[in-house]
């Protein structure tokens, strides 16, 4: 989910939530997830903060965030360099710079459904980190705003042992999304890769029956009129240029919409608006685009 108090995919959370074979050139960052197996770290989301560690080991991890609220919530981890601080970073906010150099975006489970938990796994740099939650409330503030915003320190290096990589990788870009193979139903574990030079996350929704990915746009547009034509299904928060994530996506038959709502940086328009928003058809057979 962006940041953007008025970005669509804010719009729809809300209401949503009131309705109801790697290549030798890949990033050492992926390369290094293929060696080790992630730590599980737990962090539970409420109104308005996150609770849970405070320390955790530098490496390969598997972030679990379970909402314990009654809003939607996601996480994303930034890791900061220099001497800045939380504070810089809300102030970056405000001034309207969302990705200041001094901040890494390394994404994070996105969105989370009231009651339900999301994960997303990543290469996590000993350093400074701050948790963010930026989806908005009903009275249009962002929950970053109102204080969820945590501090985490990461240390290392954790003990290694073999990690299995997952097999489908889709990567994200100036203005697209592309699958190295399309998944199938059931459990998927999929990485995520960001290899444009923006920051980029992916939201994807089961789109009800008949219903397309511009119907999701279309409904937002409308005043949000009657029942959303989608269901929440996963994703990855915010994640920087580079930026790689694991997650594990349960896939029923149907047919899904994939969109990211972050700003360009050029025009400031959700990338939406230049294209990145694509659907996929999941079958018992497989997938197709």
């Amino acid at each position: 989910m962006s940041r953007l108090t008025k970005s669509p995919w804010a719009v729809a959370v809300l209401s949503v939530a009131a309705a109801c074979a790697p290549q030798a050139d890949q990033p050492d960052t992926e390369r290094a997830a293929e060696a080790v197996a992630p730590a599980l770290v737990t962090f539970q989301a409420h109104e308005f903060g996150f609770s849970g560690p405070d320390t955790v080991s530098a490496g390969l991890t598997t972030v679990r965030l379970v909402n314990q609220g009654v809003e939607f919530h996601h996480v994303t981890l930034v890791r900061l360099s220099g001497d800045h601080d939380r504070a810089d970073l809300v102030a970056s906010f405000e001034a309207g710079q969302p990705t200041p150099e001094w901040a890494e975006y390394l994404g994070g489970p996105n969105p989370v459904v009231p009651g339900s938990a999301l994960e997303a796994t990543m290469e996590l740099p000993p350093g400074r980190y701050l948790l963010v939650c930026d989806v908005p409330s009903p009275d249009g503030t962002v929950h970053s705003a109102k204080g969820m915003v945590r501090e985490l320190e990461v240390v290392g290096p954790a003990p290694t042992v073999p990690y299995d990589p997952p097999t489908i990788t889709l990567d994200l870009t100036d203005y697209s999304f592309t699958w190295s193979v399309m998944p199938g139903p059931g459990q998927q574990r999929i990485r995520v890769r960001n290899v444009g030079p923006q920051w980029h996350e992916v939201v994807m929704v089961r789109l009800a029956d008949g219903a397309r990915a511009t119907d999701v746009l279309g409904w937002l547009e409308g005043g949000m009129a009657g029942p959303p034509p989608f269901t929440p299904t996963g994703g990855v928060a915010p994640l920087g240029p580079g930026g790689v994530n694991d997650i594990v996506l349960d896939l029923e038959p149907g047919r899904y919409a994939l969109l990211c709502f972050l700003s360009d940086a050029g025009d400031r328009a959700p990338h939406f608006v230049h294209g990145m928003i694509d659907e996929i058809e999941i079958t018992a057979e497989g997938a197709a685009g």
